[in-house]
């Protein structure tokens, strides 16, 4: 066995609901455990809470950087993750990992108390974009805790990018979409941002290579489009078979900006819509409604084409009149990114690994449009 031959494969949908096989190499995983385990201070009296479905690479986090750093490794079930203090104090956690939208569901169901979470060292988010509403209710819950935002897709090894958030929540940044910023790439990895074929400084699709990049899909075929090399300053995609030459970036379909020094992601690149010729970024719609006193959860999306685009927003919190939403939105946006449509729901609903289900509120988006 070689360091290059796979260690675990993972199935990822991605954007389109195909499935991916992504096969991660023994030298991708280990670079990834060493460099979490001395990042996150782990050790023997560590106690490391596993939050996650065996086929959410998430996973490969809590164990095996438990177990390298001879850490007691607890498994949650769902009830736990939802009601965290309760689990958290029972076994004495003090390494907590998951998704944000955890920390949504935790605090609506009254279960995020402030202090509710002493013994909390660490506490590490990712797999979507997290909010500086849900890092305060967590910091608040787990004062003693540092917060860290991660962010990496499957084919990059769990994460490849951090930011950690000051002891101070006065120093905290402020970003243009109200999340917390990705930081910046681990070492051992190398990013670029790409607008049209070319590399930018301030904005594009971030691609990366590195240590923790693998090697391509299983099919070949699902490799084209998502690689290229870049050749006297312009972009040539990836046209081989597998394995993937280490000097070709993976393209991520992530959209990230340059704010203050720091990668702040802005969403996936099939997000962006045209309405009357202008380019809309659905995420600053979902900032906007975000930051309105009455909603906490918030998600936009485009559905119909062609000229028939409409724009539908769903949100959590408090149910004021439609039209007091667009009213003040207004005050923000120009018209055409107000959405047609508002949808107010208890609660977001989350897939299995604990993400906002997109898929589903896709559904409901074109149920709303289609009635009226």
């Amino acid at each position: 066995m070689s360091e290059e031959d796979p260690a675990y494969i993972l199935f990822t949908s991605g954007s389109t609901g195909e499935p991916k096989g992504v096969a991660q190499s023994h030298q991708a995983a280990v670079a990834y455990v060493q460099h979490v385990v001395e990042r996150l201070e782990m050790s023997a009296d560590s106690r490391v809470a596993q939050t996650f479905d065996l086929t959410f690479d998430p996973s490969v986090h809590s164990i095996f950087t438990a177990w390298a750093a001879g850490a007691t490794l607890v498994v949650c079930d769902r009830v736990d993750i939802m009601r965290p203090a309760p689990f958290a104090q029972r076994h004495a956690i003090t390494h907590w990992t998951a998704v944000p939208s955890t920390i949504s569901m935790a605090k609506r169901l009254g279960q995020l108390t402030p202090n509710c979470l002493p013994s909390l060292r660490w506490s590490v988010f990712g797999g979507e974009q997290l909010t500086i509403e849900q890092a305060a209710a967590w910091g608040a819950a787990a004062p003693g805790s540092i917060i860290e935002n991660t962010y990496g897709p499957t084919e990059m090894t769990i994460a490849c990018a951090s930011y950690r958030l000051p002891p101070s929540i006065t120093e905290w940044p402020k970003t243009s979409n109200g999340t917390v910023p990705i930081g910046t790439v681990h070492a051992r990895q190398e990013h670029i941002l790409l607008d049209e074929g070319k590399v930018v400084d301030v904005e594009g699709e971030l691609c990366l290579r590195g240590i923790q990049r693998f090697a391509g899909y299983l099919d070949d075929a699902q490799n084209l489009g998502s690689f290229i090399r870049l050749t006297g300053g312009q972009s040539q995609p990836f046209t081989g078979r597998h394995p993937v030459p280490p000097e070709y970036w993976y393209r991520t379909g992530d959209r990230v900006r340059y704010e203050a020094g720091l990668l702040v992601h802005h969403g996936r690149l099939d997000r962006q819509v045209k309405i009357l010729g202008h380019r809309i970024e659905l995420g600053e719609i979902e900032a906007c409604l975000r930051n309105l006193p009455f909603i906490d959860e918030a998600v936009v999306l485009a559905v119909g084409d062609g000229q028939k685009v409409l724009l539908c927003g769903l949100f959590t919190g408090v149910e004021p009149p439609e039209n007091e939403i667009q009213d003040a939105l207004r005050k923000k946006l120009p018209g055409y990114m107000i959405p047609q449509r508002l949808i107010w729901m208890s609660q977001m609903p989350l897939t299995a690994n604990g993400k906002v289900d997109m898929a589903e509120l896709a559904v409901l988006a074109s149920a709303e449009r289609n009635r009226r």
